[in-house]
């Protein structure tokens, strides 16, 4: 690909083999330069000379890390604080500790002084990058602390960083702002409100009330969430993650792979997955001999239904940290709610057999909480309970558009709209959640102003991961939509996105921090 040197690159960080394609899709349709950056060796593995060519260059953590490991290990405690320090406060970084507990790889580490090396070589490396690369805008839709301190860093520096991730839609993506807000939902739900429509044509409009009406009638889970539970078994699917699992770079991985990845444990030997399999599967028969779970609750019992995350999520740990010790934060929450109500708390359709029986045991020991069993209608919690609880989840955006009282935790895409109560857990909960539920009413003009918003702000793609929802074929066509779409973003919502683009990217005014 010709260097386009006159232009400022795009900078794409790679988690996943296919964002290869999103970031040569996007290259061409905004006719600039781009510039990779990898934190995984086991990605590198799989850049071709073919992929290669479609990058200006390829920045490698783990290559950097390794380099610099031993001379990181060396420095005297009172040098290597000092420069960990001075990158923290060119970077703005006001809690390095909360970053790394971000990073499910890094909680894993578990080792104090492995772990403080690392966050100095990737501040290292992220200084080093920026000095020599100035990008146009940056991509990426993961959370790891390489991509945290990128973040933090673009964002002293002015520079555009939007998040993708797949959207709540099936088969679409939306774009967050660095704050965890879906890029243009309030703005365009406050236009619909005060009777425009300015961000949706009428064909847009009329596919977006079909689907709204469709699911407040008859409302079905998202695709990802059936592909993922575990309720029931799913021999195909068992033997196809087994095959992958024992896929020759897996049983036999390159010596940087060992080195990091596994250093890290981004990584683990197939043994270890067989492991977890067996211990999964004594877990669920224990519980289900003790009885851990209510597979019939008392649907007229007054009640908060609060389902349970996916554990490790990022989404979880970066947008709802407060809450990511999920029987800490029940227990604290079960203290808040009324008097006459319990907390129904159901565990995630993928998490059978991931945890102790003990943590059932604690939750149910807490004479106000009933553990309900995965394989309950989320639905039909959701339309007969007081109000949904949720941390990041989709329960508690579902909740709302169902009508059902919403009490928002954490810092997720619907917590600005009216009838939703945003509110952490302290002890000033107790009392507002009281006064929200004795005042509240749904109200269908605002549910469906939300769902038209959220349905005209989503864009037809996915995020580029092969092998979940993008196959290998199709994932050429489905780059060149994800280009499409980012245009679109930046189009109509690039003056919102904090940063300075280019004066010549798309007419995009600079406006600073939004």
């Amino acid at each position: 690909m010709p260097c386009m040197e006159s232009k400022k690159p795009i900078v794409y960080v790679l988690g996943v083999p296919g964002q290869f394609y999103l970031a040569e899709a996007v290259s061409k349709e905004f006719d600039r330069p781009v510039i990779g950056i990898t934190n995984y060796a086991r990605v590198e593995e799989k850049i071709t000379p073919e992929i290669r060519a479609t990058f200006d260059e390829i920045y490698s953590l783990p290559d950097f890390y390794l380099s610099n490991k031993e001379e990181l290990e060396k420095m005297d405690e009172q040098a290597f604080d000092a420069l960990f320090r001075d990158l923290e406060k060119k970077f703005g970084i006001g809690n390095n500790t909360i970053l790394a507990q971000y990073d499910r790889g890094l909680r894993w580490a578990s080792d104090y002084k492995k772990v403080r090396v690392l966050q100095l070589a990737t501040m290292q490396f992220v200084d080093k990058f920026l000095s020599e690369v100035d990008p146009v805008f940056v991509l990426d839709g993961v959370v790891t602390y390489l991509h945290l301190i990128l973040r933090a860093a673009c964002r002293e520096k002015y520079i555009p960083y939007p998040l993708t991730q797949n959207s709540r839609l099936n088969n679409h993506i939306n774009m967050l702002h660095i704050s965890g807000q879906h890029v243009g939902l309030q703005e365009c739900f406050e236009d619909l409100q005060s009777g425009k429509k300015t961000f949706l044509s009428d064909e847009i409009l009329a596919d977006a009330d079909r689907a709204f009406y469709e699911f407040i009638n008859k409302p079905v889970r998202p695709a990802y969430a059936v592909n993922n539970s575990v309720i029931k078994l799913n021999f195909a699917k068992m033997f196809k993650n087994l095959l992958k699992t024992l896929r020759p770079e897996k049983l036999f991985p390159g010596q940087k792979v060992v080195a990091f990845d596994r250093a890290f444990n981004y990584e683990s030997h197939p043994l270890v997955y067989l492991k977890k399999g067996l211990i999964g599967k004594y877990r669920r028969f224990e519980q289900k001999l003790k009885r851990v779970f209510d597979d019939q609750p008392d649907m007229n019992a007054p009640f908060i239904y609060l389902p349970l995350h996916y554990v490790p999520e990022v989404s979880d740990m970066y947008f709802g940290s407060a809450c990511d010790h999920h029987s800490g934060f029940v227990a604290q929450f079960s203290k808040h709610i009324p008097a006459d109500c319990q907390v129904y708390v159901k565990e995630h359709t993928s998490m059978l057999g991931q945890r102790p029986t003990a943590f059932y045991d604690e939750l149910n020991s807490i004479y106000n909480v009933r553990v309900i069993s995965p394989s309950v209608d989320t639905f039909e919690l959701t339309r007969h309970a007081r109000a949904v609880a949720a941390v990041t989840g989709t329960a508690g955006w579902e909740g709302f558009l169902l009508g059902t009282p919403v009490i928002a935790l954490g810092d997720v895409f619907y917590n600005f709209l009216p009838g939703v109560f945003a509110a952490p857990v302290n002890d000033d909960l107790h009392d507002g959640l009281v006064e929200y539920l004795e005042n509240f009413q749904s109200n269908e003009k605002e549910r469906l102003n939300a769902f038209r918003a959220f349905y005209a702000t989503c864009g037809k793609s996915k995020n580029g991961d092969i092998g979940y929802e993008v196959t290998q074929e199709g994932a050429r066509e489905n780059a060149v939509l994800f280009a499409g779409v980012i245009r679109k973003y930046f189009e109509e919502w690039g003056h919102t996105i904090h940063g300075d683009f280019d004066k010549d990217l798309l007419g995009i005014p600079k406006r600073g921090a939004a």
